[in-house]
């Protein structure tokens, strides 16, 4: 029997992360770096670094507060299936591009094959 493990997508949480410093930093370096550092924190698997960082953020507008808000709730949903760290050493997929594309090409080509009809 295969155990099967819900794997939040690296690159999801990459989007939240972003978001988060578009609209507390703007574009610039700050902003780059804080996202860099944050991601390697995901990448090392160590998702209490990041929300503890999180909610000691001041934001600095409205859609700051929200982006905040919005990434903390993300992160602390999945906070037990992010240890990406484990997950690399365990040989499991921490991005969805493999199984979506799987998905594409099985259904695709049992759906819309030529001569098909139903």
């Amino acid at each position: 029997m295969s155990r099967v493990k819900r794997i939040p997508d690296y690159y999801h949480c990459a989007q939240y992360v972003h978001t988060i410093a578009k609209a507390q930093y703007g574009t610039s370096l700050q902003g780059l770096e804080w996202a860099e550092a944050t991601m390697t924190r995901l990448y090392l698997g160590n998702v209490s670094a990041v929300l503890g960082g999180l909610r000691r953020m001041q934001p600095t507008s409205d859609e700051a507060a929200q982006a905040i808000a919005n990434g903390w709730a993300y992160l602390d949903e999945h906070r037990g299936r992010t240890h990406y760290r484990q997950l690399r050493r365990g040989g499991y997929p921490w991005g969805s591009g493999g199984i979506a594309s799987s998905n594409k090409c099985i259904c695709h080509g049992r759906l819309k094959r030529s001569g098909a009809w139903w």
